[in-house]
């Protein structure tokens, strides 16, 4: 109950005046309110919520279709949201494209502004929800036309549940988060210590290490540097700041197998057994990737047959090398914006085909969608959404959501970010921040945007974990998201900051030997009972939801003082 409780404050805001009217279309007087652009609109009783929905055909354009003109404010943040069910599909299509858009004239010119966007909507999707947040910034443009628009003319489809809200902006956003990081990331550790002969203890202590975190704190890694004699400064940093790593890219099937059939599993394998030797748990990204230039070119001549083959052969190869030593993968990576297995294969649901697939290579392992533009974007957040929930809801043996997370500014602002969160989190899957970057030359700036979306990211009750995108300027794809410079990576002030929330979001102290309860950050712990700097006792626990208890019997001479430890 916790739990969804927590949730329900984070999506649960204050009462926001809707803008659109008759959004339900249970109405089929439409004037002042939907339109249809060079199309007809009429009522049916298909619907989502009420009695009808509106259904839109005659189109004789793409950009034909159900249309709103509303007024906004210039500067404020708003959100839409809708369902689309298409009706029919194009000759020769497996799916359409939906896009929500706004136009409108200001200072003598028609600007065109795209909302959201969903590549892959499909008829046998039925009801899809639509739209996303947005801000418009140009100077006059308040009155505006938001429409739908589907690819191909031919293609009808109904409208349901339309909504137009402002988006307030949260001020306290921080220290909400703060608050729920207080509630949902730490535990109690009640401790116990039990004297049966009258010993003095003024002199004994009681020192708790946290040695691992329960969430999970890590970086992408150069699969060569990671273990490279020369460059011991890369590995200390990674090593004194991170629990969990992922191989940004010696894992890619196009990178490690250039050449048909002479795959270089020695590169990656060699990082995995290094870091797996210290403890590093490990993503797998990616067994495959949906984008065209990410495939093998030597794949494009294949025939289907052909190319099911070669999919095959690679996932049982890579499994083979690495079974056992992953505790996730990305299985189709950036699905939602490319389609490079679904056209060749004539498949739109191949994907899924993947997942089973790799469900049945290794069923131990945790298996994940892994996109981009998703919070650090309004393009396609809802578009993802949709996408996890239906792979929840059709039983893939999907077990969270990746969220790559790469910022090209430092102004952010945290309540749009929040919303988009919120959003993906309605799959009510786990959730992993995979690829998190803040991409700016001011450091200062940097260093504050990255406090604000780990704070955020870590305050979530389904982030499980955050990993960044690199740290090192010797080894990150944009000198602006560097974390550390030079041999010795030296941390920049983003660095600093960093490390400094890595260390405060972890429980270390000492204290004088009596009763206590410690509210402590789940994870792995070493609790060490101390005279007069000697350690006389050690006790390793793991800290979850449930409080723990510690029971220590101290037992023998002042000077000679023996204890038992029981944890429950």
């Amino acid at each position: 109950m916790k739990l969804v409780s927590i949730i329900l404050c984070l999506c649960v805001g204050q009462a926001i005046s809707e803008l659109f009217q008759n959004g339900d279309f249970e109405s089929n007087q439409f004037s002042g309110n939907w339109q249809c652009n060079s199309c007809n609109l009429s009522l049916t009783n298909d619907h989502v919520n009420g009695q009808h929905s509106g259904k839109v055909t005659q189109r004789h354009a793409t950009w034909a279709g159900i249309r709103y003109d509303v007024h906004v404010t210039t500067g404020k943040k708003y959100v839409i949201k809708g369902f689309i069910k298409l009706l029919n599909k194009a000759p020769g299509s497996m799916y359409h494209r939906v896009q929500v858009m706004i136009n409108g004239d200001a200072q003598g010119h028609t600007h065109y502004f795209t909302v959201s966007e969903d590549r892959h909507v499909q008829q046998e999707f039925g009801w899809t929800e639509i739209g996303g947040d947005f801000m418009l910034t140009t100077r006059g443009l308040n009155r505006i036309t938001i429409y739908v628009q589907v690819d191909n003319k031919d293609v009808n489809y109904l409208i349901d549940s339309m909504s137009l809200k402002e988006l307030p902006t949260d001020s306290d956003w921080k220290s909400e988060a703060n608050a729920r990081i207080e509630t949902i990331r730490k535990s109690d550790i009640n401790v116990q210590i039990t004297n049966g002969h009258g010993i003095d203890t003024s002199n004994l202590q009681i020192e708790l290490k946290q040695t691992k975190n329960a969430f999970a704190f890590g970086t992408a890694i150069n699969a060569d540097a990671i273990h490279d004699p020369a460059q011991t400064g890369y590995q200390d940093f990674f090593y004194n700041n991170f629990e969990w790593a992922v191989i940004e890219n010696a894992l890619k099937w196009r990178l490690m197998e250039w050449t048909q059939g002479h795959a270089n599993f020695d590169r990656p394998m060699a990082a995995i057994n290094a870091m797996r030797s210290r403890g590093i748990k490990i993503r797998g990204h990616n067994m495959y990737w949906a984008a065209d230039q990410s495939v093998p070119k030597w794949l494009s001549p294949m025939s289907e047959q052909q190319l099911l083959q070669a999919m095959h052969t690679h996932l049982n190869d890579m499994i083979s090398h690495t079974r056992g030593k992953l505790e996730h993968w990305d299985v189709n990576n950036e699905d939602i914006h490319g389609n490079y297995f679904a056209r060749h294969l004539d498949n739109p649901n191949i994907t899924q085909d993947m997942f089973q697939w790799m469900h049945q290579a290794e069923p131990g392992v945790k298996l994940f969608l892994n996109d981009f533009n998703v919070v650090s974007s309004h393009f396609s957040t809802t578009a993802y959404k949709e996408h996890v929930r239906r792979f929840k809801d059709a039983g893939m043996p999907i077990y969270g959501a990746g969220i790559q997370s790469h910022f090209k500014t430092s102004n952010q602002d945290m309540t749009t970010v929040e919303y988009r969160l919120n959003k993906i989190a309605e799959t009510g899957l786990p959730l992993w921040i995979t690829e998190l970057t803040v991409d700016d030359h001011n450091e200062a700036n940097k260093a504050d945007q990255l406090e604000n979306l780990l704070t955020l990211y870590f305050s979530h009750p389904l982030v499980e974990g955050v990993l960044l995108w690199g740290y090192s300027d010797l080894h990150v794809y944009s000198q602006g998201i560097a974390l550390a410079h030079g041999p010795n990576c030296t941390p920049n002030a983003a660095g600093t900051r960093y490390q400094q929330l890595y260390r405060k979001w972890r429980t270390n102290m000492t204290s004088s030997l009596h009763n206590q309860t410690i509210r402590g950050f789940k994870g792995d712990y070493t609790l060490l009972i101390t005279s007069h700097g000697n350690t006389i006792e050690t006790k390793s626990f793991t800290l979850t939801d449930a409080t723990t208890t510690v029971s220590v019997h101290l037992s023998g001479s002042a000077s000679h003082v023996h204890s038992s430890t029981v944890i429950t």
